[in-house]
């Protein structure tokens, strides 16, 4: 079964990859329906269509809101598979030729040809305006002045007449597709100027009618005018400084009125005893990104009307965008941190632990959720199709997978090392027969630095697929084990009180870790969710008992942790608390003797001659 595996992979990947591939791209989508409303035109002229005029309307309209409602979806237009260029170039050429040769019939014919091929170019480059003018927010009185345009422009080509000769059936075709091709572009424009009100969009500006009041300051008197003619270049006028200076002051009212309103939020928190612990996280969560959000808008106010209807108001639009995407996406972040905060009292407790592993998954998974919708709705923003990028990795996407499967096992196993936090640049790990510091986390590999002053790559899905001990990851604790043994003819009297002295030494010792050393949380709540000690890495256990009995000693163990984790000054401390322990046992009367060995010789008298 394992060697028909790839096969079935590469089957499935193939039913997979051919709906996308088949699927056809927008431009291909417009010029499939032009073709289509060009037959029409054809037939109708030609007589040869036998519809009824109520069909024929209806297939037209259908066929025109398909071209439309395509235009709406997309951010630009590319066509360059289908410009007229070259061929226009061409034929130009050619009834250069012919009218030095003087062939009438073969200049009719290229003319009408040319004429085709440039109405042609005009209607691609007519809807790329209407595409860019969608975007740029072109108001409707410049799409309609483009329509008219676009008319007068249709009327001044001029044509040679029909002749009416069988022998000229070629030119009469080249005169059929002529006519079908210009009143196709007659009906693109009709349909257009009839529905504009739902092509053209408009900026927040033009709703408050900015480009009125720009006119008005700027045409108010000669010194403003000389002042604008100085600033064109910049496409700055005294008429957007000065709405500009009106737009930061209102925000600047409402900064002020929010600051006042966050300052009465904040002594209702402070005065509300019962929840002051909880709408404080709440009200500091919420604060920071909302006070970026707020300052971010004044700015994009302020710069959207120094470049009101200038080409720089479309990237300012898709800039700001981005911005206020990373900065909702923050304050989402805050928002479902401090609702998991908020009703962390509520957990099951017969339940505990995995209902705080379930709401830490349901954190993460609804972060990433949100996180993808802001990178679609970005990629979507720029004109980058998600769709798109998903259908090209057919094929060659599973070529390339299949050649370069372990690159991309360690390029995902990097992947995960990073989201799971496992080690940091500098961090001390030890995974498998690797031990040592951490220099960098790569994209294929990692490189660790061992303690003999080797350095050490190892692949990422290799560390990705085993366990990995993080010996940095401990804020305060490092453990110290001592067995002390003292003679078997010890007085157990002697023994408590050493116990009792060492257990006193622990408790005063500078460098000894305390229960109260690092059991501060910065968030209670959050520590609900996942334990300080345990995240943090906090030990401060003080153990010192009677353990065991040895062949030769009584064994008394000590277990404690350093404040430190520094293996130097553990050391250090670790010296000078076997100094101490050392006086305590002489102090209380107790020895630490050394392994001994008691040979018992026994005599026997041969009675009677005992032996052989």
């Amino acid at each position: 079964m394992k060697k028909y595996f790839p096969a079935i992979i590469l089957f499935s990947l193939l039913i997979c990859a051919v709906p996308a591939l088949s699927k056809s791209t927008p431009v291909q989508s417009i010029q499939d329906s032009l073709s289509a409303l060009e037959n029409s035109k054809k037939s109708i002229l030609a007589g040869n269509d036998k519809e009824k005029a109520d069909a024929i309307i209806l297939k037209h309209r259908a066929i025109l809101k398909k071209i439309f409602d395509t235009i709406k979806s997309e951010q630009q237009l590319h066509a360059d598979q289908f410009s007229r260029v070259d061929s226009i170039k061409h034929l130009e050429d050619k009834i250069h030729i012919h009218e030095m040769r003087e062939e009438s019939a073969a200049i009719n014919h290229d003319k009408i040809k040319l004429a085709t091929d440039r109405i042609h170019d005009r209607i691609w480059s007519f809807l790329s305006f209407l595409v860019n003018a969608r975007n740029t927010y072109v108001c409707q009185e410049q799409i309609l002045n483009n329509i008219e345009g676009q008319r007068q422009w249709l009327k001044k080509i001029n044509v040679p007449a029909n002749p009416d000769s069988a022998s000229d059936r070629e030119l009469n075709n080249s005169l059929l597709n002529y006519k079908s091709v210009a009143d196709t572009f007659s009906t693109i424009l009709k349909y257009t100027q009839d529905n504009i009100d739902g092509l053209a969009t408009t900026s927040w500006t033009h709703y408050f009618n900015i480009k009125t009041l720009l006119k008005s300051i700027n045409t108010s008197s000669d010194q403003i005018k000389n002042i604008n003619n100085l600033m064109t270049p910049v496409n700055l006028s005294v008429g957007k400084m000065v709405l500009a200076a009106l737009v930061f002051l209102l925000c600047l009212l409402l900064s002020l009125f929010l600051k006042k309103m966050e300052n009465r939020v904040e002594e209702y928190i402070i005065s509300n005893d019962r929840s002051f612990e909880r709408n404080h996280i709440f009200f500091k969560k919420i604060h920071k990104p909302s006070k970026h959000i707020v300052f971010f808008f004044i700015s994009h106010m302020i710069f959207l009307v120094l470049f009101f209807d200038t080409p720089f108001e479309k990237y300012i639009n898709i800039a700001c965008y981005t911005v206020y995407s990373a900065l909702f996406l923050y304050l989402i972040s805050n928002v479902i941190d401090v609702m998991a905060i908020m009703h962390i009292d509520r957990l099951d407790r017969s339940d505990k632990g995995l209902r705080e592993e379930f709401i830490n998954l349901t954190i993460r998974a609804v972060k990433v959720i949100a996180l993808i919708a802001v990178v679609i709705t970005g990629l979507d923003q720029y004109g980058i199709k998600v769709t798109t990028i998903l259908s090209t990795l057919g094929i060659g996407g599973l070529a390339v997978a299949l050649a370069a499967k372990d690159s991309l096992a360690n390029f995902f196993g990097g992947l995960v090392i990073l989201m799971d936090d496992v080690y940091r640049q500098g961090d001390w790990i030890e995974a498998g027969d690797v031990d040592g510091t951490v220099v960098e986390l790569g994209v294929r590999s990692t490189t660790v630095r061992s303690f003999s002053n080797a350095l050490i790559t190892v692949p990422n899905s290799s560390i990705a697929g085993q366990h990995v001990i993080n010996w940095s990851r401990r804020e305060v604790g490092r453990r110290i084990k001592i067995i002390i043994g003292v003679g078997c003819d010890s007085d157990m009297a002697d023994m408590k009180n050493a116990i009792e002295d060492i257990r006193c030494l622990l408790k005063v010792h500078p460098g000894i870790a305390q229960p109260a050393d690092g059991a501060q949380c910065e968030n209670p709540k959050m520590a609900k969710l996942l334990t300080h000690t345990d995240l943090k890495g906090v030990k401060n256990s003080q153990m010192v008992y009677f353990d065991s009995f040895g062949n030769y000693t009584f064994n008394i163990l000590v277990y404690c942790f350093t404040k430190t984790t520094d293996w130097n000054e553990w050391l250090n401390i670790k010296q000078d608390l076997l100094y101490k322990i050392n006086d305590v046992v002489g102090e209380n009367n107790l020895t630490m003797p050394y392994p001994t060995q008691v040979v018992l010789k026994q005599e026997i008298e041969a009675a009677g001659g005992g032996g052989e």
